[in-house]
């Protein structure tokens, strides 16, 4: 992978191995956009001084409605305290896509970078912030051209207002988060590369955001898992091929089923996504467990993340990978397609930033288009006509990953084990070697994530809330993970108390006024209070497992 920090020519280049997140994944701390100022402080500072030492901060554009000056205020409070400027901290906004008004708030936000860094150059060399996070487009030349607008846009500000000064050109950091994507990652990176040299300023290096924990609700645990892995093995492979560092960015939570980012299991992110070179530190991890755990596992990584040798996978290994992806992942769609046909559920979570966007970004790929684009790539005919014939669903859903993880273990079920079970099933009969490659080389940590999800099934407060075919298809999932993976169910007690009653309201909540024939009872479960009630449960079982969703 590389030291902490590269020789580019004359210039040296330090890679943070942390980076703290904006998520709405804490089911301890609501965080407005005042806190978020203060917050940047403590996750830069140093252990010594009360912080997390924790080396980047994203400012999240992309999900909620932040306002234009958030940046300049979280950098004039970090220059209050001394943390700016520093060759230790990044400073990296997250914008949103182009698609219609988000790509209006793209330009004001970029504009505002522009100013943040004529401010500080001087005492910067040319300003904090360098880097933007931006999501994959359909096709990677538009990240060229965007980031090549971005770049005469602050040369023609330049000139107009000082044309003596010398300001960054900013990179972009492109954010993939979906199956196709993250299996097709080598010639994604191919396409960029190419088309770089027409920009103002040569490419010296890469940063990439592998979407882990956004694929996991769209496609599954297993599949989310794989596909990660062969990206991370595609992406060393390609920097030894062009001589390019690629830094790979794990975007991970802390619950399994969206990374396992945990510091009680440090040495599974450590051996599973061996390679990368940043790790996402989320807001559940700084506010919902004990603080020192995560102060240690903030200084382990920078002493151990960039060290560990990248995975690296044989075409026919990749291959037999993709085959059991899609195997676990028609599993899952089975399953997803029935919780998602009735999505009230989902609007229980509630917000744990303020302003959230509900957006759906228009490069987004569709479980259909998923579907298909695996089908394709499937190096198996049968296992190619089962996806195929789970096309002709229609998905239609803009539940995001967190609330999507958090609803599902507020009423008793662990997205870890939906699909699961069958999946195992499906590979053993398909070929019982790569059953046996699965658990022992390509995900050795699956039953450690199984047996940490298993404190929170609970199938009694299941059945109230989700569909009858959806319950008895994780039934099977439960029966066939006993006969493969051995597993020590001990469920938590105050976490079953919790979702009884959390899967008590939802099933009441979803019943129609001609349902209920008692006069008033409708208007008390519809009403306010009860809502409330319902939502201080869910943060409750958050707290209980350790984040939100």
């Amino acid at each position: 992978m590389g030291s902490r920090g590269e020789k580019k020519g004359c210039k040296f280049m330090r890679v943070p191995a942390t980076v703290a997140t904006q998520d709405a994944d804490s089911a301890t701390a609501y965080v407005g956009f005042e806190e978020e100022i203060e917050e940047a402080v403590t996750c830069l500072s140093s252990r010594e001084d009360g912080g997390f030492g924790i080396e980047e901060l994203v400012i999240d554009f992309a999900s909620k409605l932040t306002p234009f000056h958030h940046i300049e205020e979280i950098v004039k409070k970090l220059k209050d305290k001394g943390l700016i400027p520093s060759f230790n901290i990044n400073l990296t906004p997250s914008v949103p896509p182009g698609n219609y008004e988000p790509g209006f708030r793209r330009m004001a936000i970029f504009q505002k970078i522009i100013e943040v860094n004529y401010e500080l150059r001087n005492e910067t060399n040319g300003g904090a912030i360098y880097e933007v996070i931006h999501p994959l487009t359909e096709f990677p030349k538009e990240l060229t051209r965007i980031e090549m607008n971005f770049n005469i846009l602050k040369n023609y500000i330049l000139e107009t207002i000082d044309p003596t000064a010398k300001l960054k050109d900013i990179q972009i950091i492109p954010f993939v988060k979906d199956l196709p994507s993250l299996l097709n990652i080598s010639n994604i990176v191919s396409e960029y590369f190419k088309a770089y040299p027409s920009m103002l300023t040569p490419l010296g290096y890469l940063r990439i955001f592998l979407g882990r924990s956004d694929c996991a609700m769209s496609c599954g645990l297993v599949p989310s898992t794989l596909a990660t892995k062969i990206a991370i093995s595609d992406l060393a492979a390609l920097r030894e091929e062009t001589g390019t560092p690629i830094y790979p960015i794990l975007n991970a939570g802390f619950l399994p089923f969206r990374g396992f980012c945990n510091p009680k299991y440090l040495d599974n992110i450590l051996n599973e996504y061996s390679g990368i070179g940043t790790l996402t530190i989320p807001p559940s991890l700084r506010y919902d467990i004990d603080r020192r755990e995560t102060q240690k596992m903030s200084a382990l990584l920078r002493e151990k993340l960039q060290s560990q040798k990248p995975l690296s996978f044989s075409k026919r290994e990749k291959n037999e990978m993709i085959n059991i992806i899609s195997l676990f992942a028609a599993k899952y769609w089975e399953s997803l397609y029935e919780i998602l046909l009735d999505t009230r559920i989902f609007d229980l979570v509630p917000h744990r930033r303020e302003k959230p966007l509900n957006y759906q970004e228009k490069e987004q790929t569709s479980i259909q288009a998923t579907i298909k684009q695996l089908a394709k790539i499937c190096t198996e005919k049968e296992i190619s006509k089962r996806l195929l014939k789970l096309g002709e669903l229609k998905f239609d859903s803009k539940v995001k990953s967190i609330p999507f993880t958090a609803t599902l273990y507020s009423i008793g079920l662990p997205p870890e084990f939906i699909g699961t079970g069958r999946g195992l099933n499906a590979v053993n009969e398909w070929k019982s070697e790569a059953l046996e490659k699965l658990l022992d080389t390509y995900y050795p940590s699956l039953k450690e994530c199984l047996s940490f999800a298993s404190r929170f099934i609970c199938m009694d407060a299941v059945q109230k809330a989700l569909p009858k075919r959806v319950c008895e298809q994780v039934k099977e999932d439960l029966k066939q993970i006993s006969e493969f993976i051995n597993l020590d169910m001990n469920p938590e007690m105050s976490n079953e108390i919790v979702v009884h009653m959390i899967s008590e309201y939802l099933s009441a909540h979803t019943l129609s006024k001609g349902d209920i024939k008692k006069e008033g009872l409708f208007d008390i479960i519809q009403g306010e209070e009860m809502f409330e009630i319902a939502q201080k449960l869910i943060l409750y079982a958050g707290k209980i497992r350790g984040a939100l969703g």
